[in-house]
Parts: C-alpha cells; structure tokens; sequence
C-alpha cells in the first residue's frame, strides 16, 4: 500500500466518525423532534468538526476527540438519566463505541475499492 493510499484509507474513515459523531440529523440551526416528541434545540457541529481530529505517523494513524476543544464530551456517550428530562435517557449513549465500527466499515470499505482484500476480514 503507498502512503497515498493509506491516507486516503484514514481520511475516509475519519470522515465517517465525523459524520456519526454523536448524531448528524441533530446537528445546524434550529430546532429537532426528538424521540419522545419534544423539541430539542440543534447543536453547532463543534465535537465533530473542531473537536474531532486524525494525527497520522507514518504507518499508523490515530482518530480521537480533543477533550480541550469539547470538553463535555464524555457526558455525551456515557449513561445518565437527567430530572430535568423527567426520567429520559441519554439519547446518543454509547455512540462513541458504536464509532468504532462506523470506522472499521469505512477502513474495510476504502480497501476493498483499492483492492486489498487480503488485508479485510469480515466485519460483522
């Protein structure tokens, strides 16, 4: 595989944890129904867009969230039942695990076009 490749390979798996982080449709302007049929205020983007961050060295990449650009990031993915939600649960919980296979389907995806499919083994 050339470094061309491999980035390219990096870059489309961050691109899909960017999009799944935590939750695309509730992301712009505006308001959202959640589903429990309230209206939720939209958020800006900031943990998958300024947050979210790829650093590659050589022949290993690394895909995270910077905790000093989002620091209520944690609060996002972990369980927690609010009062002020009356008993309702967090709705993107474990979101940041579930990336985890957003990601290697991106990766498995990416080598399978290039045509490495010696290094793909199956997913699910």
């Amino acid at each position: 595989m050339t470094n061309n490749e491999f980035y390219n390979t990096c870059n489309a798996a961050f691109a899909a944890f960017q999009k799944y982080a935590p939750n695309e449709k509730t992301r712009g302007i505006g308001y959202y129904k959640n589903k429990y049929g309230n209206w939720c205020k939209k958020s800006t983007g900031n943990l998958a867009f300024n947050a979210a961050k790829i650093e590659t060295y050589g022949d290993s990449a690394t895909i995270y969230v910077d905790e000093e650009v989002a620091p209520y990031m944690p609060y996002t993915t972990e369980k927690w039942i609010s009062p002020k939600w009356k008993g309702h649960k967090n709705p993107n919980e474990g979101w940041f695990d579930r990336s985890s296979f957003v990601v290697a389907e991106a990766l498995a995806d990416n080598l399978r076009k290039s045509g490495y499919t010696a290094l793909i083994r199956r997913i699910r």
